[in-house]
């Protein structure tokens, strides 16, 4: 019997973006009283939602592009493009 291949178009779609630490995962202080007491329960407001939890907590930039000539594993010589990235 002959299995069908897959839709390449279907392949090549990116995969949904969810928050770290997986769907519904909560945010937790770090420091403070509450990590001395007892885990309450959590309300809606601490969830991460709209996936914007990361974009108040970090910096990232890309300061620098330079392009490079290498060769590849067919012995044949590429240009590619290599980027600085900083994080704050």
């Amino acid at each position: 019997m002959e299995r069908v291949p897959p839709d390449p178009e279907k392949l090549l779609q990116p995969a949904p973006l969810e928050p770290l630490g997986g769907p519904g995962a909560v945010l937790e202080a770090a420091v403070g009283e509450e990590t001395e007491g007892t885990r309450e329960d959590v309300s809606g407001a601490d969830t991460m939602t709209g996936n914007n939890f990361w974009l108040k907590k970090i910096e990232i930039s890309v300061s620098e592009a330079e392009k490079r000539t290498g060769r590849n594993a067919m012995n044949m010589q590429e240009t590619y493009t290599a980027y600085l990235i900083e994080t704050r």
